[in-house]
């Protein structure tokens, strides 16, 4: 950690350069991306209805048969 903190120190004109600036946000939205991903992924549900599953009855309720 202070290794860090002392090459951030000697090279703080070149970190915050416009170059430097692009390098370190863009590795936080890299961060932030691969987080946001895992946090928000969906969920894939184990209860999944399908067509098959479903029948229907021949009547249709409330309505009048003429008939």
């Amino acid at each position: 950690m202070e290794e860090a903190l002392k090459w951030v120190s000697d090279n703080f004109d070149v970190l915050f350069s416009g170059l430097g600036v692009y390098v370190v946000s863009s590795f936080v939205a890299a961060i932030v991306a691969i987080v946001g991903y895992f946090f928000f992924k969906s969920k894939a549900s184990s209860n999944k209805v399908t067509m098959s599953n479903i029948s229907a009855g021949g009547d249709v309720v409330g309505r009048d048969k003429k008939g």
